[in-house]
């Protein structure tokens, strides 16, 4: 009985570190949720972690990338979304963003030509 007992609990406690797992996709719907709150360095945090998770997700760069647009970090938001374009070279969006970024950062620095 005591055998049967320690193996429920062992049984439990492995389920539940694989239920509570989180995912790339985890941490890219909360980076969603962070975002649109307004609270751009928790989803920035938490694209970060859904990029760690999976470095070819291209959606949490495309996204961290528009947090750090909104945060003013143009610089960091083209590098994001200069790896959706290496990820998804036809992505035509991503690239509007880099030039829009590119003029914003130029705009800031007095227009050096």
């Amino acid at each position: 009985m005591k055998k049967l007992f320690i193996l429920l609990v062992l049984g439990l406690f492995f389920n539940s570190l694989f239920l509570n797992a989180d995912t790339a996709s985890d941490y890219y719907k909360s980076g969603n949720v962070y975002g649109k709150k307004g609270d751009y360095d928790s989803a920035i945090a938490d694209y970060s972690q859904a990029i760690k998770i999976n470095p070819n997700y291209a959606d949490a760069y495309y996204n961290r990338g528009l947090a750090y647009d909104d945060k003013g970090d143009n610089v960091k938001a083209e590098a994001d979304f200069e790896e959706v374009l290496r990820l998804n070279p036809n992505d035509t969006q991503a690239r509007k963003i880099i030039e829009l970024c590119r003029f914003k950062r130029n705009f800031k620095n007095g227009w050096k030509f």
